[in-house]
């Protein structure tokens, strides 16, 4: 379970880097400028969430070491963002809730989301009456016996193709990691720019 927790807390984290991005105009189209230098580097941090906890602040010094030489101090924002809230041992995001090695596990709350995007769409009002809400309780147990009914007769939800070789990607690079095939900057670069976010999910 904690693992899960924790896979999801990494897509948020990215989620909230990237609103920081997209805040400020210059990050945002440095950012989104694929032959930009400073726009790879900044990708490059979405590579710390792969990291275990411990090595998260090495990491981050291993990143600072190649940050772009440029006049400008959009860099500075960026990283001390990112230093002063998730990396700093008295940040309000410490790595151990945020950082950890590539797992199969869910990495959203897609399913709470549709959940709850769904319930919300059932109404055409702030103030619905209590049988419409009824009405709709009782279909959302309907759905969701059929889900359990499915799970138990072993009906299978099948991940899509482009997931399964995500994950096996980041297995792959994790494992070279792991054997000192390639260095943590290396191992950072190559995750941060294979799952850096182009948009808000």
């Amino acid at each position: 379970m904690w693992k899960t927790l924790q896979n999801i807390c990494i897509q948020i984290t990215g989620q909230n880097w990237f609103r920081h991005i997209q805040q400020h105009k210059l990050l945002s189209s440095e950012y989104l400028n694929n032959d930009s230098e400073v726009g790879k580097w900044m990708k490059c941090f979405f590579g710390l969430s792969y990291l275990p906890p411990d090595e998260v602040s090495d990491g981050f010094c291993d990143l600072m070491s190649i940050a772009p030489s440029t006049t400008s101090s959009n860099i500075s924002i960026f990283s001390d963002y990112i230093l002063e809230n998730y990396i700093a041992s008295d940040s309000n995001f410490p790595p151990t809730l945020w950082a950890c090695k590539p797992t199969n596990n869910p990495k959203t709350t897609n399913g709470a989301e549709s959940y709850y995007k769904q319930y919300n769409s059932q109404f055409y009002s702030a103030h619905p009456h209590i049988h419409q809400v009824i009405d709709v309780i009782i279909e959302i147990q309907s759905d969701t016996d059929l889900k359990i009914n499915s799970i138990n007769n072993k009906i299978i939800n099948f991940k899509r193709k482009e997931i399964i070789n995500k994950e096996i990607q980041l297995e792959n690079i994790w494992n070279e990691y792991k054997n000192n095939i390639i260095n943590r900057l290396t191992y950072i670069k190559k995750i941060g720019l294979k799952c850096h976010h182009s948009k808000l999910v």
